[in-house]
């Protein structure tokens, strides 16, 4: 059977880090410039530079080896940024425009952010130590963060074992993860402080429907978990998405016979779309229902990017070399703005973007290192 490649936006971050030489991480809930506390686990640093009006100033200060791999917008003129060095080391930086780089840490592993924080995956190089697995790489835990880098909990991973994806609640305290069973495609849920797994629900082939075969992606949306993955739909492998229920473990499930699906991910839910082929379609689901949006331009549909809380998204569409047109909607598919970006280089295939909602700002980068903001 084909399998068709799946391609994840990022609204949720995967980087590998490496461990600072030394260095020290906060275990207050709140930003104190003054007292640190070591961690095995993270080195902070805490340093006042800078005053910056916006964030697109910030990034153009910084070193060119720097690169931005992800930003939450915290509020107050503050971020969360994520850098990558030039010598594949890794930054988390708790940020302010009035005072530039306050505080950042470096981990040892794969970091992720979330809704109120974010959590790093802590590996494993033994053999025999109990571990999850998941893309080949062994976990023993998790450890967990407040957005101003404070080490909040740590959960034990190992009893999940063998996994094909995984996310994380960092409100209700659990973690979540698709994998297969003997009886067909499972997910169990993790509580931080438990020893054993729950069965969410497990989904069984049957030849009188379409059923979710694979989970490529998972995404924390309160009462249920956004999805990306395969279906097996008249005898073959297609690209779908799709929710499940947390409170029945029922399956919302929407194969793609012929296209390839990317999931653009927000606090409440998550759009999907066609990267394969310029479609004029997108669609929002959440909780309650599955919305389908019609692009005023066909090939917007091939690029999305989404607000934190959802209620705006942008598109991308290179128009020539040095061109795009850049269009914010509100999650109704209404059109707020459009801007045409004539870029100092080439654009690339890996444009950014983040919405600063506060601030009504949408921060992007259209070609390398370019960063730049428009008001919509």
């Amino acid at each position: 059977m084909k399998r068709s490649a799946l391609l994840l936006s990022v609204s949720l971050l995967l980087t590998a880090c490496h461990p600072a030489s030394s260095g020290e991480a906060k275990t207050t809930a709140e930003l104190t410039m003054q007292t640190t506390t070591t961690t095995p686990d993270t080195g902070t640093q805490s340093v006042q530079t800078g005053n910056y009006t916006l964030l697109s100033q910030y990034l153009a200060g910084q070193p060119s080896a720097k690169h931005l791999k992800n930003c939450r917008m915290l509020g107050g003129g503050t971020y969360l940024l994520c850098f990558e060095n030039e010598e594949n080391t890794y930054e988390i930086e708790y940020t302010s425009l009035a005072h530039g780089r306050e505080c950042y840490t470096a981990s040892a592993d794969n970091v992720h952010t979330a809704a109120d924080g974010f959590w790093v995956l802590n590996s494993v190089t033994e053999d025999s130590a109990a571990a999850m697995e998941w893309n080949g790489v062994k976990y023993s835990g998790l450890s967990i963060y407040s957005n101003s880098l404070g080490l909040e909990a740590y959960a034990d991973l190992s009893p999940l074992g063998k996994i094909d994806a995984l996310t994380v609640d960092l409100q209700s305290q659990t973690v979540y993860a698709a994998k297969q069973s003997a009886d067909g495609l499972c997910v169990e849920k993790l509580g931080f402080f438990q020893k054993e797994p729950q069965t969410v629900c497990t989904i069984v082939p049957t030849d009188t429907e379409p059923y979710l075969e694979q989970i490529a992606a998972l995404h924390s949306c309160g009462d249920f978990l956004a999805l990306l993955g395969t279906a097996q739909m008249d005898g073959e492998s297609v690209s779908c998405f799709g929710g499940i229920s947390l409170r029945d473990g029922a399956v919302r499930l929407y194969p793609c016979s012929g296209g390839t699906y990317a999931m653009a991910a927000f606090d409440g839910g998550a759009y999907f779309y066609d990267v394969s082929k310029p479609t004029g379609s997108i669609y929002r689901l959440d909780d309650a229902a599955e919305t389908e949006i019609t692009l005023i331009n066909t090939a917007e549909s091939r690029q999305v990017f989404v607000s934190q809380s959802g209620a705006y998204f942008a598109t991308c569409v290179k128009t020539a070399p040095d061109t795009a047109e850049i269009t914010v909607y509100n999650a109704d598919g209404r059109r707020i703005t459009k801007s045409v970006s004539h870029e100092s280089k080439e654009i690339t295939d890996d444009v950014r973007m983040y919405f600063d909602e506060e601030a009504n700002r949408l921060l992007y980068c259209a070609a390398t290192d370019d960063w730049r903001e428009i008001l919509f």
